[in-house]
């Protein structure tokens, strides 16, 4: 859609609406995991803002964000391919411009993603592979420079604060909780443009989780591209989660 409501050729225009973003706005944006380690940190239940993404189905979603990387979209609203936005399917192009009509502008991918990671994670749990694919298509696009080495352990280190954090819900003081942010924290101040990683600092046992298989390995997950998941591929426990799931622990601390 033009500015005025006339129509424009659909892959220039689905190109331009994704360029439009405010770059002021974006720089100075928080995202939902920066304001809920906030909430965290001070013990205050924050509200979260309703969206207009609540109206895009998780297809809808999988499809715009996987355009939104292909095209080279930078956090700034700089486009890196747009011939991509040109000869792209029309589902996804039709994903793209519901999305543009249901948000206007400015256009944040980012927050885009966090919805997608905060909606598989609560149906198929934290270390499903839906989670795993939207953990670091999240971070593929907050970090699109980053090293190969960086993306899988970001994404890893995201998910397993928000196992603790659904695992302890009631206890957000929980060493393991504490432990988790504490990963975080650290793994903001490495270089994720370095060529390879930096060693941790030591870490105390309030850092360690339960056991081994509360932590995984992405770096082989971790190809460019969105993945969109077959629904029949979901594994046991998500059908149980989707018949009957505890309501969300972000939805207890922050609102919803």
């Amino acid at each position: 859609m033009g500015e005025n409501g006339g129509t424009v050729p659909a892959g220039e225009g689905a190109a331009a609406d994704v360029r439009a973003t405010d770059l002021e706005s974006t720089a100075s944006r928080k995202s939902r995991l920066e304001r809920r380690l906030r909430g965290l940190k001070h013990g205050k239940r924050q509200a979260e803002t309703d969206t207009p993404l609540n109206l895009l189905t998780t297809d809808e979603l999988w499809r715009v964000l996987g355009l939104v990387e292909r095209g080279g979209v930078l956090p700034s609203g700089d486009v890196r391919h747009p011939e991509v936005f040109r000869s792209s399917p029309p589902e996804e192009l039709e994903a793209l411009k519901r999305w543009c009509e249901l948000h206007g502008e400015p256009l944040d991918q980012l927050e885009a993603a966090e919805e997608l990671l905060d909606r598989v994670g609560e149906v198929h749990g934290w270390h499903s592979h839906e989670a795993v694919q939207a953990a670091l298509l999240l971070t593929r696009l907050e970090l699109p420079d980053a090293s190969p080495w960086f993306i899988p352990k970001r994404a890893e280190t995201i998910l397993n604060l928000y196992a603790e954090l659904e695992e302890h819900r009631d206890e957000p003081e929980h060493p393991h909780v504490r432990g988790a942010v504490r990963h975080l924290e650290r793994l903001k101040k490495m270089n994720h443009l370095a060529p390879g990683p930096e060693s941790w600092a030591s870490e105390s046992s309030e850092d360690e989780y339960p056991g081994p298989s509360r932590r995984r390995s992405y770096s082989r997950q971790g190809a460019a591209g969105a993945h969109l998941p077959d629904p029949e591929e979901a594994p046991p426990a998500a059908q149980e989660a989707s018949e009957g799931h505890r309501e969300p622990w972000w939805r207890r601390w922050f609102g919803r």
